[in-house]
């Protein structure tokens, strides 16, 4: 299994550019599959090699169980994906002639609307932060600042370290994202003053001499994706915000945010390291000029019903964007004020 599972990953990396945390996952995947097709098969080249379209459907099934007995879609087509590129790979190797998971369809996965975060919501996450001792406060207050203002993706607050941080010009430079690119990002004021008091007191986590991490465990290592999505979960609870938040939750929180104070498109795309903009319009919704329209739509009803009847106008294109607080806001709760 060893020599399958090694040359895979050298293909993934070498050959096909993946990150770290897909060829991980990819990796599990195989594992789980080679566990699940019966040893009588053979060897595990042998049992790739003789599994057919049903063992791979089996398969599916099986690991897209949730605990409820239902079938995830997203697992579902997770792991296919993963199956899909072992079969690939075992192709160009010559291995196999054809892939049994050719012909096994992707399923629909209707996403679940996520509510993102509001701005108070974020202040008392960082609240809840504060009441922790030090050194926990000032490492876990720039995590989360570092989160939601410069939108990484967990995996990459994770490979942050010292060298990809210039507080003082306000970037972050150079950091591995996703296939091979590497990110040059703006650092806000607030996150790179947090970094700064954090570094300040990083030294208190007895870093070991390897760690170049900014984020440090207890014992002085890298802090884990694991333990970093731990971390933003319980603080979210602690501050009274009753769903499940997440590193990747914050990213998208910050993607509406912008949307609705008018941050043009191409720069929120830039922000979140995406390739296509309308993976960015999946995230920040086009808020902005439907709600230029909405509120045109409302000043002529307005003034109808007031007695004044006049022609029609244009609704307007985008425009300035609106101030959060300002008086362009509606009256009434305002999800940003």
């Amino acid at each position: 299994m060893n020599n399958i599972l090694s040359a895979f990953d050298d293909y993934l990396r070498l050959e096909r550019g993946r990150s770290d945390d897909t060829r991980k996952r990819y990796g599990q995947v195989v594992r789980s599959l080679l566990a699940f097709l019966p040893t009588a098969m053979g060897d595990e080249t042998e049992r790739l090699r003789s599994a057919s379209e049903e063992d791979i459907r089996a398969f599916l099934v099986s690991a897209a169980a949730t605990r409820s007995g239902e079938r995830s879609a997203f697992m579902w087509n997770q792991k296919l994906a993963a199956v899909r590129t072992l079969y690939r790979f075992l192709g160009k190797r010559q291995l196999v002639r054809d892939s049994p998971a050719g012909a096994i369809e992707v399923v629909e996965a209707i996403a679940e609307e996520k509510i993102p975060l509001t701005i108070p919501e974020f202040i008392a996450l960082i609240r809840a932060i504060e009441r922790r001792d030090e050194p926990y406060r000032s490492r876990d207050i720039a995590l989360a600042h570092v989160a939601f203002h410069c939108a990484l993706r967990v995996g990459e607050l994770n490979r942050l370290n010292l060298e990809h941080l210039d507080t003082q010009g306000g970037y972050i430079i150079n950091l591995r994202a996703k296939r091979k690119k590497y990110l040059l990002l703006p650092l806000p004021p607030l996150a790179a003053q947090a970094l700064e008091q954090y570094i300040a007191q990083r030294r208190d986590f007895r870093p070991t001499r390897e760690a170049s991490a900014v984020f440090l465990s207890e014992r002085g290592t890298r802090l884990s994706v694991r333990h970093i999505e731990g971390l933003i979960a319980r603080y979210a609870f602690e501050a009274g915000i009753h769903r499940r938040i997440s590193p990747h939750f914050l990213r998208h929180s910050i993607a509406t945010v912008h949307a609705l104070l008018g941050t043009r498109p191409w720069d929120i795309q830039r922000l979140l390291n995406h390739d296509s903009l309308a993976t960015t319009e999946r995230y920040i919704h086009t808020l902005q000029s439907l709600r230029a329209a909405m509120w045109s739509i409302d000043a002529i009803l307005a003034r109808m019903l007031v007695g004044r009847t006049e022609t029609l106008p244009q609704v307007p294109g985008e425009g300035a964007p609106p101030t959060l607080g300002t008086p362009s806001l509606p009256a009434g709760p305002a999800p940003f004020p």
